[in-house]
């Protein structure tokens, strides 16, 4: 079940997490494969194929594997304005046909620094699982964040 125009009003995980970065960094570690290969596994798990076609249109295939199951994570990207703002689509085929929406905003602080927000939007079925997914991209955030020092 997409978002879509159903009367049901999207969920958001919301997370903010500051950076000892600039924001042309930052917005790399979310393009390249390699750094993605990096933070994605944050949770656990081993990365075992990482596919970004960065740009508007272009899209990402991410299969990391936990506890022997290989799950794709899968999107496309609709915004993409470097190295300011990011939007995807995300889904995960084998838990759920869902697709949900992640906005990334990233802003300039003090010299080197950086601030980034992330919200991900999501079908109201998923409400259980809010603070869960906020906790995930918490811990992906941080795996950037030390990797970017």
């Amino acid at each position: 079940m997409a978002l879509s125009n159903e009367k049901k009003k999207s969920l958001e995980a919301k997370v903010t997490f500051q950076f000892n970065a600039t924001p042309e960094q930052l917005f790399q570690a979310w393009i390249e494969p390699q750094m993605v290969s990096h933070w994605m596994t944050a949770s656990g798990g081993t990365m075992l194929r990482t596919e970004i076609d960065a740009r508007l249109g272009g899209t990402f295939a991410f299969v990391v594997r936990r506890q022997g199951e290989d799950i794709a994570h899968i999107g496309e990207y609709f915004e993409f304005e470097k190295p300011h703002r990011l939007g995807f689509t995300w889904s995960v085929p084998q838990d759920s046909s869902d697709i949900s929406r992640v906005f990334i905003e990233i802003t300039s602080k003090k010299a080197g620094s950086s601030e980034l927000t992330l919200v991900h939007e999501m079908h109201p079925n998923w409400e259980l699982y809010i603070e869960r997914t906020s906790e995930a991209w918490k811990k992906m955030l941080q795996k950037i964040a030390d990797h970017l020092k």
